[in-house]
């Protein structure tokens, strides 16, 4: 199997395959929040007007796994037919009678019709992602269908009897519309189902060798996998490195993607460094995750040498969203040390210092990244009140200053269908 972290040459146009944003001209705006048109949920894009649920951020996260699915696996569909699915899924808008632009009715049928995303849509290389992807689709029929009335459910009702005394199989009742609906909304209101169905689904067999890295059964891209799997490829998989990874997706594709003044070649050895980095064990075992690691601790993650060409609030979420990782690669306090910092809080005290110095030492600081890192809801929230932050740019398509061939985890995936 080839090294999953190997470069492959694609030109500055291949990577710029991001969809266009229309939140700066017109597009949807939700008190001061701005969001890319393709991967907002189709109730914002429907009604303009409607205020932000969490559940728009979920649906947002589906819309991005599939829009990169239908953008850049390999299928043997013409490229003008995947162009057009892309573009009516994704794109596809129209100004209602008082000039708002609206979208979103395909999106919802698909919803509806669990054809989400489209079957006529077909991979080169089997591979479960487009089973995952409908997956997570399907509770969003009960978000977007029309609830159940009285009589519907007392139909369902004699026909789930009529399904049981003829012992028809028990899968065939989940089609019917009722229980359809209802488990759709017990899952909707779940975010436990949606990352256990991403976790069972990574953890099934019948991914494709291309493009990863196999670990006792689990996959992973190597770019994107925790500093601590890295190291050690036998350790047992844990939520925290799935949130890990999910730093890193942000960081790989802000580093890659945005535009920045930055020298190319300063730039391709920042991301290279950070995340294509490996060696071999004594045992020939391909180890990494050092300069992750490294960045973590010394809270430099993403490095700061690294600048935007127009100020943007991502930087600052990422290096919060990654500051509690300190706690779990730096060493644990000993007491020694944390007798010490005792008589430094006591010093700070009796002489009236701001105690908000205190912070950025060791202790409190590996106390606070532990109490981080066991709150999924720490990180909800934080990504929840950046988005809500002023200071987004207007819009956020992607520069001419992209990087040119960047090592990229899809490198044998990524189809340029706009043909520039």
């Amino acid at each position: 199997m080839a090294s999953t972290h190997e470069s492959s040459s694609c030109s500055g146009g291949e990577l710029a395959i991001f969809p266009d944003d229309k939140s700066g001209v017109g597009g949807p705006m939700k008190h001061n929040r701005t969001g890319t048109w393709a991967f907002m949920s189709a109730a914002l894009v429907r009604n303009p007007g409607r205020m932000h649920v969490f559940l728009d951020d979920i649906e947002s996260f589906v819309h991005v796994l599939g829009w990169t699915v239908l953008y850049c696996l390999s299928s043997p569909m013409g490229v003008n037919q995947r162009a057009h699915i892309v573009s009516l899924l994704y794109d596809h808008s129209f100004k209602n009678e008082t000039g708002w632009e609206e979208a979103g009715s395909i999106k919802q049928d698909k919803f509806i019709l669990g054809e989400y995303p489209p079957e006529e849509f077909k991979v080169t290389e089997h591979s479960p992602i487009l089973e995952l992807i409908r997956s997570l689709a399907s509770p969003f029929y009960a978000r977007y269908n029309n609830p159940p009335t009285e009589q519907n459910r007392k139909s369902s009702e004699r026909d789930i009897a009529f399904l049981l005394e003829q012992q028809f199989d028990k899968e065939l009742l989940d089609t019917l519309m009722v229980p359809r609906y209802d488990l759709g909304i017990e899952r909707l209101s779940s975010s436990e189902w949606f990352l256990n169905t991403i976790q069972n689904a990574l953890e099934a067999p019948g991914w494709p060798d291309s493009d990863r890295m196999v670990r006792h059964g689990r996959t992973g891209t190597w770019q994107f996998i925790s500093a601590a799997l890295l190291d050690n490829p036998a350790g047992q998989h844990q939520l925290i490195d799935d949130i890990e990874s999910f730093v890193h997706v942000l960081g790989w594709t802000v580093l890659c993607f945005l535009p920045s003044p930055m020298d190319v070649d300063d730039r391709k050895h920042v991301v290279s460094s950070l995340y294509n980095h490996s060696s071999k064990s004594a045992i020939g075992q391909r180890k990494g995750g050092n300069t992750k690691q490294d960045k973590f601790i010394s809270g430099d993650y993403p490095s700061e040498e690294f600048k935007l060409t127009e100020h943007s609030p991502i930087l600052e979420l990422i290096r919060s969203l990654a500051s509690p990782f300190y706690a779990r690669y730096c060493n644990p306090p000993t007491e020694q040390n944390r007798n010490t910092f005792e008589s430094i809080v006591a010093f700070f005290l009796e002489k009236q210092f701001d105690m908000k110095l205190l912070d950025t030492l060791p202790v409190p600081r590996y106390d606070l990244g532990i109490e981080r890192l066991n709150s999924s809801e720490w990180f909800l929230n934080t990504i929840q009140d950046a988005l809500k932050a002023p200071g987004w740019p207007d819009e956020d398509v992607v520069g001419d200053n992209v990087l040119p061939n960047a090592p990229r985890p899809i490198s044998k995936y990524c189809l340029h269908l706009r043909g520039h």
